[in-house]
């Protein structure tokens, strides 16, 4: 996955486990997340579309009533795992926030320790915006 062509393509798949298969793929993975406009998971088992991220602009896409163009990530994973948790972690640290809604299905302290752990890499190109900003 090269970042420049993965915000040219409109809609980009991604498997959670490639995303997160070494150091470098999670810090592309992060930085793509914090270009993406529309954050979708995939519950390969179920084949369930869900929104992480990204509420706002579909709201004033659905209000103004006209099309724009935006970029899509959607990110394949296994929703009755612990990948849901992943990368709802992986949004948090890119964007600061996400946009999913579950039915009481997700452990918000497992999100809250894998963020954690997702901050701890110094390369972190999220971190390093925030360093700047002190």
């Amino acid at each position: 996955m090269r970042n420049a062509d993965a915000i040219n393509d409109p809609t980009l798949n991604l498997d959670i486990k490639d995303c997160f298969a070494s150091l470098k793929k999670q810090n592309e993975t992060l930085e793509l997340f914090t270009k993406t406009d529309i954050i979708l998971g995939h519950d390969t088992d179920t084949d369930n579309v869900f929104l992480v991220f990204g509420r706002t602009l579909l709201q004033v896409i659905v209000a103004d009533n006209e099309s724009r163009p935006c970029s899509v990530v959607v990110v394949n994973l296994r929703q009755s795992t612990s990948e849901l948790e992943l990368l709802i972690a992986a949004v948090q640290v890119a964007r600061g926030y996400d946009d999913y809604q579950s039915s009481g299905s997700v452990d918000r302290a497992e999100v809250e320790q894998l963020e954690a752990l997702l901050r701890l890499d110094p390369d972190n190109p999220r971190l390093k915006e925030a360093e700047d900003s002190i």
